[in-house]
């Protein structure tokens, strides 16, 4: 775990932004610090890991928004029905053609 975080601290000094948050995020990640980590997926560019991350910890809004952003609406529905924002859930599923 430390050494991740070490070798997040080099990418960022040689100027590798992206690659520095995506180790940080998973460092975070297994420190159980899931709200940052899924920040740093995002700055890694990491939508869908991100989405992952903040579904597991409960944070279904930020989990359906970046589910959303990288075109996964059926999990994005689902995100979305769990905290009641049913048009936007409604939105999701005809994206992805489930009109059920």
């Amino acid at each position: 775990g430390g050494a991740t975080n070490k070798a997040a601290d080099v990418y960022a000094q040689a100027g590798d932004r992206v690659r520095a948050a995506q180790m940080r995020g998973e460092y975070l990640y297994k420190e159980e610090d899931k709200n940052e980590a899924a920040v740093q997926f995002l700055v890694g560019g990491d939508a869908l890991r991100a989405a992952e991350v903040d579904e597991e910890a409960g944070n279904y809004l930020d989990a359906a928004r970046c589910f959303e952003h990288c075109g996964a609406h059926r999990q994005a529905a689902e995100a979305y029905q769990r905290i009641d924002e049913l048009g936007r859930a409604a939105e999701m599923f005809e994206r992805c053609q489930d009109y059920d």
